[in-house]
């Protein structure tokens, strides 16, 4: 299981210069493996002695990598590959062996030289730092901040809990869970998402007429870091809910590309789905819990009770059969049943 550490770096100003430099030197070493690939029509042999040798040896390992990822990527993509192709990325990797984490970073800067980097980590991060192999690094500057990822490999955990549970995610109502002996929870508040987003368009678009644009892009970070803090919550919620239940796998409906198929889903560019399903996957990892996706066809249409389908327009579901209950509920309650329902 591979997991990722964000941490902020304290890099002095020569140090940032140094970072920079080999910032372009990576970027301009993988366009010329991608050259070379490109020029030769598939991956090839490049030797480590050829690329710049300003580089830590580490780091050339990284550099063809990628190039070849890109190359592979593309040629899958598109059948053939064009010269267009170039690597874009602001960064620099190391391997596993040109770096160590202690009290501050060690990082291989040349082939003999080492630079040492303060660092910010708070206690969840340094335990995640602590807690298994650190298999790769990428540095990279966002804004005014150097940022690094640390790419950690854990042994998986050992499969967690017998239960199912399914979780229905919406716009009105976040998320909604129910397990298959009954327990239901419900998770988020989907009145302050709106008002966020609302509150927060009404003032772009003043900001947008005055041309304010250094005030809107701090605005739009501020409004994206409440977003994720809020999916933070939930998906945490939801998983916290499924280890006090023993739940061993999570359902939920595959719900990817919406907007392209559908007009509704116009109205929902602002739901973060792809980020709390995976904010929730990950979270369930590390717990080892399963989460499986499902189709959801008629999830929140089908009578739990019945299987009859029927069109509810309210936040009340009501059924012939004489069953009612919250609709987001019934549709909690169909995905996790969704095998049942689906031999029947």
């Amino acid at each position: 299981m591979y997991l990722t550490s964000k941490i902020i770096l304290h890099p002095t100003e020569q140090q940032e210069n140094t970072l920079k430099n080999l910032i372009s030197i990576y970027k301009s070493e993988v366009n010329e493996c991608l050259k070379k690939f490109i020029l030769n029509k598939k991956l090839t042999w490049i030797p480590y002695s050829s690329l710049n040798r300003h580089l830590p040896w580490e780091s050339k390992k990284e550099v063809i990598k990628e190039a070849s990822k890109i190359f592979r990527d593309r040629f899958k993509l598109q059948g053939t590959i064009n010269q267009q192709v170039s690597f874009t990325g602001d960064y620099c990797k190391w391997h596993c062996n040109s770096f160590t984490f202690a009290s501050k970073l060690n990082l291989q800067i040349g082939q003999q030289s080492r630079m040492i980097v303060e660092y910010y980590a708070d206690e969840y991060q340094k335990h995640l730092l602590s807690s298994g192999y650190l298999t790769s690094l990428k540095i990279t500057k966002i804004e005014k901040k150097w940022i690094c990822y640390i790419k950690i490999l854990k042994p998986d955990p050992q499969p967690f809990g017998e239960y199912v549970l399914g979780v229905d995610l919406g716009i009105k109502v976040p998320a909604v869970a129910a397990t298959n002996v009954g327990k239901i929870r419900f998770f988020g508040n989907g009145r302050e998402l709106r008002y966020i987003c609302t509150h927060q368009t009404n003032r772009l678009s003043k900001l947008m007429k005055d041309k304010n644009f250094k005030i809107i892009r701090k605005m739009n970070k501020r409004w994206g870091n409440k977003l994720l803090n809020i999916d933070h919550r939930i998906s945490k919620a939801i998983i916290d809910f499924a280890v006090d239940e023993n739940v061993g796998t999570i359902y939920l409906e595959n719900l990817n590309h919406i907007q392209k198929k559908s007009d509704a889903g116009r109205r929902i560019s602002t739901w973060s789905y792809t980020r709390l399903k995976s904010f929730i996957e990950y979270k369930a990892q590390t717990k080892g819990i399963s989460v499986k996706l499902i189709n959801p066809h008629n999830t929140s249409k089908t009578c739990p009770k019945c299987n009859r389908l029927n069109q509810s327009l309210t936040r009340q579901y009501t059924c012939p059969c004489g069953y009612k209950n919250h609709r987001d509920i019934v549709g909690a309650l169909n995905i996790c049943n969704y095998n049942s329902r689906r031999s029947n």
